[in-house]
């Protein structure tokens, strides 16, 4: 907590500054990631498999129901998470692993006969992500780091994404849902377009780069939930583009959307961000869903 609070009174001394770069940033005239060099493609993946990352609070229900600010709710909860995975019918070899925050002895029973691993509740799923990125196969696999507040659909999605994945090799994070500005910070009014952590698939090379680039997995000891977005969420968005990789977002019609920076062309003049501005979950008939491609 202090740590953040310490990053907002450098926002306040630096306000001026940082407000004319949003304003630069929006004009074209900055990049919006300035250590971004888009040109890096992934290694091939070399195994024919895809490992998941399923994270769960200990003290949530197996099925829930979810509210967002808008008023919208959603099903969803580990039983719908573990069912996508079992019921899949597709040609990859799918392994998954439970993480497992805020674990003890009065909650272990709903757990019975899975294959989970208990983690620390400090960095919320990025303690479990954090395991399961330092403790992956030699292999490079695809792999998908989900928590269990994605909806409850059962739509098939695993060979559809993966497929586009290996057509565009310069996508090095895929998710389901976005944001485009940072909303811990008292610069309002900012542009910083990330994947929202939820739901994050990429292949294990990547994020032994993480892990190495950021010595570390990004918010695995972090405990106060608005730096945890700042330094977890958007900082994997952040590490990704400059390891040299795009962003992509499956939009709510299936339609892939990679995300474009303003290295080499202007946002404004070239309109090139055509989907809704702030927290996609916001401007979506349902959240948090996985959606089947469409093209």
């Amino acid at each position: 907590m202090l740590k953040f609070y310490c990053i907002l009174i450098l926002e306040i001394l630096l306000s001026p500054i940082l407000y004319l770069i949003e304003e630069l940033k929006k004009a074209g005239y900055l990049p919006v990631n300035p250590g971004a060099n888009l040109r890096t493609k992934r290694k091939k993946a070399n195994a024919n498999k895809l490992l998941v990352c399923i994270h769960d609070w200990a003290g949530y229900n197996i099925t829930r129901e979810k509210s967002f600010k808008n008023g919208k709710k959603i099903k969803c909860g580990l039983k719908y998470q573990i069912e996508r995975f079992a019921n899949y019918k597709g040609t990859k070899t799918v392994d998954y692993l439970l993480t497992i925050s805020g674990i003890d002895d009065t909650n272990t029973k709903k757990y019975q006969g899975l294959k989970f691993k208990s983690v620390s509740n400090i960095g919320l799923d990025f303690s479990g992500y954090s395991y399961f990125a330092e403790n992956l196969p030699e292999e490079n696999c695809y792999v998908l780091l989900m928590n269990t507040s994605v909806e409850s659909s059962q739509d098939d999605f695993i060979d559809d994404y993966i497929s586009f994945m290996e057509s565009n090799p310069s996508i090095g994070l895929l998710g389901i849902s976005y944001s485009t500005k940072m909303y811990q910070t008292i610069i309002k009014n900012n542009f910083n377009p990330h994947i929202q952590s939820f739901f994050l698939m990429t292949t294990s090379d990547i994020l032994k780069q993480i892990n190495k680039y950021n010595n570390g997995f990004p918010g695995e000891k972090i405990d106060y939930k608005r730096l945890l977005i700042r330094e977890g969420e958007i900082g994997i968005s952040k590490i990704i583009e400059r390891l040299g990789y795009s962003l992509c977002v499956i939009d709510e019609h299936g339609k892939p959307f990679i995300l474009p920076t303003s290295q080499k062309k202007f946002f404004n003049s070239n309109k090139l961000w055509p989907m809704p501005y702030g927290d996609y979950r916001y401007a979506v008939k349902t959240p948090n869903k996985i959606n089947k491609m469409t093209c």
